[in-house]
């Protein structure tokens, strides 16, 4: 019997500005049963989660912090940047304000990141809603950022595992066990961090 291959594990994160839906994203593709609260889920500084998944037969494990919108928390979220595999932008399709400010966080990335292999998507969410924004705005906003465009509604759970298999599919796939120990290493450090 042949000895199942170690989990690969990759940074990812999402930006985008607040009440985008970057949370319920992460928690509908974590678990799909997951049912949107009657309110607004407002992230305070970085939260994470860890989702399972294989991608091309390799098992892979994705750490994914999940960043405050609020402009006031954009340095915080540069912690964040470093030995990141994939970046998640998230706007609301029904808040042309948010379409908008993308850019702000899409720049703010760029100058910090340092790195041009990183794998990156825009997601339009809440197409379950009236849309504000179509998806041919959307569609021109990724390719404007050289990135793919996907929709999702967090509430339906429609999109959302596509948007996972895009990022994976434009990935690096790291080396067997390479940065897994500096990334252990990062999450214990950053977890403990009492921002």
């Amino acid at each position: 019997m042949q000895a199942r291959e170690p989990a690969r594990v990759l940074k990812v994160i999402t930006l985008g500005p607040p009440a985008a839906g970057k949370t319920c994203i992460i928690l509908k593709s974590v678990n799909s049963g997951f049912a949107l609260p009657d309110g607004y889920m407002c992230t305070l500084g970085v939260d994470f989660k860890v989702k399972t998944m294989e991608f091309e037969g390799i098992p892979v494990k994705l750490h994914i912090w999940d960043t405050a919108g609020q402009e006031r928390f954009l340095h915080i979220n540069r912690m964040y940047y470093r030995d990141t595999h994939g970046v998640i932008l998230v706007f609301d399709v029904t808040d042309r304000h948010s379409f908008e400010s993308i850019r702000t966080f899409w720049e703010d990335f760029k100058m910090y990141e340092g790195s041009q292999t990183i794998a990156k998507v825009l997601v339009g969410n809440k197409v379950d809603l009236e849309r504000k924004v179509s998806q041919a705005e959307g569609e021109g906003l990724a390719r404007e950022l050289g990135v793919p465009y996907l929709e999702s509604s967090a509430k339906s759970g429609m999109g959302i595992a596509g948007i996972f298999e895009r990022l994976m599919e434009n990935m690096k796939m790291p080396e067997e066990g390479e940065g897994v120990t500096k990334l252990k290493k990062d999450i214990e450090k950053e977890a403990g961090c009492a921002c």
